[in-house]
């Protein structure tokens, strides 16, 4: 006597329980985010190597967004701190001339080739 394969529904709680294992070591993917690697430009967590450096979501979208478009920012600063704003994961927003010349300092480049 055998029995039917069992079918999972979306909505089923065991779902979980036939899905393949996840290594949770260092460097080891984590679902699509890399653990332990940090952007190059915030310092939040890396989700893989873009345009040739390990960086977040948001500094590769803002990059390619900033290049395709062939966008010119300024800086809004005054005084000694003109071109030099935080870029950190709380700041990054706040000033694109600085965040796009921190993705530049810290080697991404618009080919989206590693240079070595």
């Amino acid at each position: 006597m055998e029995t039917a394969p069992r079918r999972l529904d979306d909505d089923d709680d065991d779902a979980a329980a036939v899905a393949a294992p996840v290594s949770r070591a260092a460097g080891c993917r984590s679902g699509d985010r890399l653990l332990d690697i940090p952007c190059k430009v915030c310092g939040d967590r890396s989700s893989g190597k873009h345009y040739g450096i390990y960086s977040c979501d948001g500094c590769s979208g803002f990059f390619k967004r900033s290049i395709h478009r062939s966008r010119v920012y300024t800086c809004k600063a005054q005084g000694d701190l003109k071109g030099r704003c935080p870029i950190d994961k709380t700041h990054r927003n706040q000033c694109r001339a600085c965040r796009l010349t921190k993705c530049f300092q810290a080697a991404m480049n618009k080919d989206g080739e590693s240079r070595t």
